[in-house]
């Protein structure tokens, strides 16, 4: 005689069926504080998919490890700094911490998410991945926290923290344009990442504002690398009349767009003024130093440290479900931006594009 073995329902099936965030589920079964109207309809859902606990993974996250989790790109300027404050901030709080450096790659991060769970991490705090949602969803699933420091999660409602990138890159814009600038490129990242979408969007608002025409060639994907940032400032170049004044997304790209810019013969600002994302030692060393939008990375670290703190339990939550904290950047003149040639020369400034 054969049997069949009932499937096991998922917290994840739990909560869709109840219409809120695995999070909320999470804090039911924690005997945590829950508004009533979702407490009710996680009881219903309960009972309706005859969901059973697993007991084991209940004791597991019952003990804390001390560990928290914290996955990075990178460890470039902007994330060294980050990590760097972000581990000093755990350890005062009693908090050891395992840093992993994906590379943008899927499988790294997949892997990543892997050993996380497996490790029973007390929380972890990485940047918004849109291809792992089904992992993350696991992961909080099981009682992990999950805290973003950049691109809000799709689909998942997490803890975040994010700097006002739309605003930033506009008031980064707006200075090249009251330098007198009217050709004005941008060097995006992937515009399947919401940063890189804000920062676009920032940009335009700042040339739209300024009622500047927006040329396609003048707005190109860098890739958030140097090397890509490189192909795309060649692109600018090559694809239409030239910029006088360059917005880099990222101090990466920016790089690689100055390297292609000395090879062409083109000086720094005399031909091309230059603001870049990010803060990073170089630009502050070099001659011309370099105008930047400065991320403010201690409130960053400070404020992602009170996120793990409060869904870890050493601080009750002060809101039921994900809230995340947007801070401002500054903008830091330096030498890299100067008034286009043609102002400089007596001659009229150049509106085409």
């Amino acid at each position: 005689m054969s049997t069949t073995r009932q499937r096991t329902v998922t917290i994840t099936e739990v909560a869709e069926a109840a219409g809120v965030s695995i999070g909320t589920v999470s804090r039911f079964l924690n005997d945590l504080p829950v508004k009533e109207d979702n407490r009710e309809r996680i009881a219903a859902a309960i009972d309706k998919l005859d969901y059973r606990r697993n007991a084991l993974a209940s004791a597991m996250k019952a003990a804390r490890t001390g560990v928290i989790g914290i996955l990075v790109p990178n460890l470039d300027g902007f994330h060294s700094a980050l990590v760097e404050r972000l581990v000093a901030d755990l350890r005062a709080k009693g908090l050891m911490s395992l840093t992993h450096c994906h590379d943008n790659s899927p499988e790294s991060v997949s892997a990543a998410l892997d050993f996380f769970r497996n490790y029973r991490v007390d929380a972890l705090v990485m940047g918004g991945s849109p291809d792992h949602v089904q992992a993350i969803r696991d992961l909080v699933g099981l009682g992990t926290p999950v805290i973003t420091y950049d691109n809000p999660q799709p689909r998942v409602a997490l803890d975040g923290v994010e700097v006002d990138n739309a605003g930033a890159a506009e008031a980064a814009t707006r200075h090249l344009i009251e330098a007198g600038h009217r050709r004005i490129g941008i060097i995006t990242g992937p515009l399947l990442n919401q940063t890189a979408i804000s920062r676009l969007e920032g940009w335009r608002r700042a040339m739209g504002a300024a009622g500047l025409p927006i040329a396609e060639h003048l707005m190109q994907d860098g890739g958030w690398k140097r090397v890509t940032g490189a192909e795309a400032m060649k692109r600018m170049l090559d694809e239409g009349p030239p910029p006088t004044a360059v917005f880099g997304s990222s101090y990466r790209m920016s790089i690689g767009a100055m390297n292609v810019l000395r090879e062409r013969g083109l000086a720094i600002p005399q031909d091309v003024s230059l603001v870049s994302f990010d803060d990073v030692e170089l630009f502050r060393l070099m001659t011309p130093a370099i105008t930047v939008v400065a991320q403010p990375v201690e409130a960053i670290a400070d404020a992602l440290t009170a996120r793990v703190a409060e869904r870890t339990g050493r601080k009750r939550p002060s809101e039921e479900d994900a809230h995340r904290d947007v801070l401002p950047c500054k903008l830091i003149v330096r030498d890299s931006v100067v008034p286009p040639r043609e102002q400089r020369e007596g001659g009229p400034a150049d509106a085409g594009a």
